[in-house]
């Protein structure tokens, strides 16, 4: 882990998108953003733009899919889908060789196949969504209600974005540029997550973990949870820092290809799931992804943000290509 020697956080900070009503408080939120994403990694935000009816509706209707049979979830593994979309049964998904204590279901872009070149096998990533064919989520308007959801979480993907291009003095739409939902190589993932309540192995004092220590890969992650908590970040010390639900607020964390984007100014920070209530616990994290045949590869740092650099930047050779990174890791996380 990358660690800044002047400054440890010891709470996730809360950043209001409604502070942004002037070309004044816009600078103000954007240095804000700076130094949360510099020395944290992650961040609340409230006042966001999307509805809190749809968060609601959101793990409402995760819940539903959760608790159909294992036989209709079964009927869309992920194992089917060569395009790694579905449902992943309990301790299917595996985090550094542990299996993680969870329930998963991944949805993405709906997408048609696309035809595959020798050097872009990472083309297996787009492709139609399973989805699931039962009557009560038909009447529900399960998958519109999903894809709305999708498409509002895209524009609080770019808005965050423009933001984060400010925050490392580029241009507004530098980084929001390689994002898009209508090109050929668009890419990004919904997942749904139930985790249940903590299993203590025996001679064990703590639960099994519901997803074991990890930065995520990516570059964005959006998180929605519910009332149940769980989510547990490391700050620089080491130390677990708990990060509760609250209401109407998205979880939002830098991932490894941002933080290798940013030539490391940016912090991808550990963290994990230990769901220790009595409860069930639903979560919907979206992975906010650049297309996928963007190379990322560490852009310069401006002088003032390199004179705050506390900590090594990226190897400077580093050119990896988006798509190529993702595939490995769903090959892991599921193999076949």
């Amino acid at each position: 882990m990358l660690k800044n020697k002047d400054l440890d956080f010891e709470a996730i900070p809360l950043f209001d998108l409604n502070e942004m009503n002037s070309a004044e408080t816009l600078q103000k939120l954007v240095i804000r953003l700076r130094d949360i994403c510099h020395h944290v990694g992650f961040f609340y935000v409230k006042n966001h733009g999307v509805d809190p009816a749809l968060l609601s509706r959101m793990l409402y209707l995760s819940e539903v899919f959760f608790d159909l049979s294992d036989q209709e979830k079964e009927a869309i593994s992920i194992l089917l889908s060569p395009h790694y979309r579905g449902y992943g049964k309990l301790m299917a998904e595996m985090t550094d060789g542990i299996p993680d204590f969870k329930e998963t279901y991944d949805l993405g872009l709906e997408q048609s196949v696309q035809p595959i070149k020798e050097n872009q096998r990472y083309k297996i990533l787009q492709g139609p969504n399973q989805w699931p064919h039962v009557k009560t989520l038909q009447i529900l308007q399960w998958k519109e209600t999903v894809l709305q959801y999708i498409s509002a979480l895209q524009q609080l993907g770019l808005r965050l974005m423009q933001m984060m291009s400010m925050a490392l003095d580029l241009p507004k739409d530098y980084l929001a540029s390689f994002f898009s939902a209508h090109s050929d190589d668009s890419y990004a993932i919904l997942r749904m997550l139930r985790y249940p309540p903590g299993r203590r192995p025996e001679g064990s004092d703590e639960p099994l973990l519901g997803v074991g220590p990890h930065v995520d890969a990516g570059c964005l992650v959006i998180l929605l949870q519910d009332e149940v908590g769980g989510l547990q970040v490391q700050n620089c010390s080491g130390q677990w820092i708990d990060a509760p639900p609250i209401a109407d607020t998205f979880v939002v964390n830098i991932g490894e290809m941002l933080q290798i984007w940013s030539n490391n100014y940016f912090l991808a920070t550990p963290h994990r799931v230990i769901n220790s209530s009595t409860h069930i616990r639903h979560s919907v994290p979206f992975f906010f992804e650049p297309n996928l045949s963007t190379v990322v590869s560490p852009f310069s740092l401006s002088d003032k943000l390199l004179a705050e650099m506390k900590r090594p930047m990226a190897n400077p050779a580093t050119n990896i290509v988006y798509g190529e990174h993702i595939l490995k890791i769903y090959e892991r996380s599921f193999p076949r």
